[in-house]
């Protein structure tokens, strides 16, 4: 059957050359020397590949046999008028579609780790999107069993986002020598009690599917704008935001430094808990109603600016130390010494009860907001540039 090309379709196709395609041409400007294994059978391991001896590889060589394997090593030096400018590695394989099977599959390693084409924008957007599709659909669906499975991929999403967002934080630290993540901290505890505040404004009048719906996307939007916004702080080469690679199991046998592990786990944990019960505290406890139960909430957060955003100033006259352990003693014995007698004094006076509650939340947001900022940066320093892998 005959195929009609028409003027539209050419146009989205000259569209596609000169937007996708024309500028990743590669020049030819650097050549690769090549070096390569035998060929296996039983294709081994990235160890076992790398220790085994090579022998230099002609480009344009037939090989392969069916259903082995060949590692090749490559390796180009880039010459100094091309330092500032991005470049990409274009490798053909010999797919020509008539060999066995699939013929011909690739997996390039590069620093001894699989190489995974994400970047932190890429993953910025799709775990902000992933955020916004599944609290939506969460308000909106009745089944159990798909509220289980959108809160695993909810979570799942809030992780990449979480990551990418971190990671190249620490970079853009690294990059302009200052302490931003208590900053972006910060940010992210102003957003949270907006999004507070706008409960505890429309609660009584606003079903909560709307409201999250709503809510939901205008955020994304708003995400995506900063993101694109932010495109020239992102690195050309994935690899120097820390590559956001990907592989099997064993890729993943990185060093977990666990002292540093579980004080970051406690330093975060009361952010985590309190997020989830504040709310709840004030109702089923002490007696708030919806609007004024959000409080708790907001004054958490505020506490968490002003902490986060007093960090660098803190920093000037005190040590990363005495502030962990001031923040742990102020917010922590601060916060339990109020929670627990506003539940001695709920019966005798429910407004002294709310008083000590609301201050007890405010000095919890005091006392924890420098600890994760500070955990965070301190993981950075320790991670050698591996920003990514510190924060997962």
């Amino acid at each position: 059957m005959a195929h009609r090309v028409t003027a539209p379709a050419m146009q989205r196709a000259r569209r596609l050359l000169d937007q996708r395609i024309t500028p990743f041409i590669s020049s030819g400007a650097i050549n690769f020397t090549v070096a390569a294994t035998e060929e296996w059978f039983e294709s081994p391991g990235y160890d076992a590949a790398v220790a085994s001896p090579v022998t230099p590889f002609a480009i344009g060589s037939k090989w392969g046999q069916a259903w082995h394997t060949r590692w090749f090593h490559l390796i180009a030096v880039v010459p100094d008028h091309l330092a500032n400018v991005r470049i990409a590695a274009y490798v053909d394989i010999g797919f020509n579609g008539r060999g066995d099977g699939f013929q011909t599959e690739a997996l390039a390693y590069m620093n001894g780790q699989i190489v995974h084409a994400i970047g932190a924008k890429r993953a910025l957007q799709i775990g902000s999107t992933g955020v916004a599709l599944m609290f939506t659909a969460l308000v909106h669906t009745s089944s159990p069993i798909l509220f289980l499975f959108l809160n695993i991929l909810a979570g799942a999403s809030i992780s990449i986002y979480h990551i990418a967002s971190s990671g190249h934080s620490l970079h853009r630290q690294d990059e302009v020598g200052s302490v931003i993540v208590p900053k972006l901290h910060g940010a992210w505890a102003v957003g949270a009690m907006s999004t507070a505040a706008i409960a505890f404004l429309i609660s009584d009048y606003v079903s909560i599917t709307w409201h999250i719906t709503i809510l939901m996307f205008i955020v994304w939007l708003i995400t995506q704008f900063c993101i694109a916004k932010l495109s020239n702080t992102f690195p050309a080469n994935s690899a120097a935001d820390d590559a956001y690679q990907a592989g099997s199991i064993k890729q993943f046998k990185f060093k977990v430094n666990w002292f540093l592990s579980l004080g970051f786990f406690c330093a975060s944990i009361m952010e985590f808990t309190i997020a989830d019960w504040a709310t709840l505290f004030g109702k089923e406890e002490l007696g708030m109603g919806a609007s004024i139960a959000t409080l708790n909430y907001l004054l958490y957060l505020i506490g968490l600016i002003i902490g986060r955003y007093s960090i660098g100033w803190a920093l000037k006259h005190q040590s990363e130390q005495f502030w962990i352990k001031t923040g742990g003693l102020v917010g922590g014995l601060g916060f339990s010494l109020m929670i627990i007698t506003s539940k001695l004094v709920e019966d005798k006076s429910k407004g002294l009860a709310f008083a000590l509650a609301f201050f007890g939340f405010l000095l919890a947001g005091l006392g924890s907001s420098a600890m994760s900022p500070i955990f965070f940066s301190i993981a950075g320093r320790l991670s050698n540039g591996q920003n990514a892998m510190a924060v997962a």
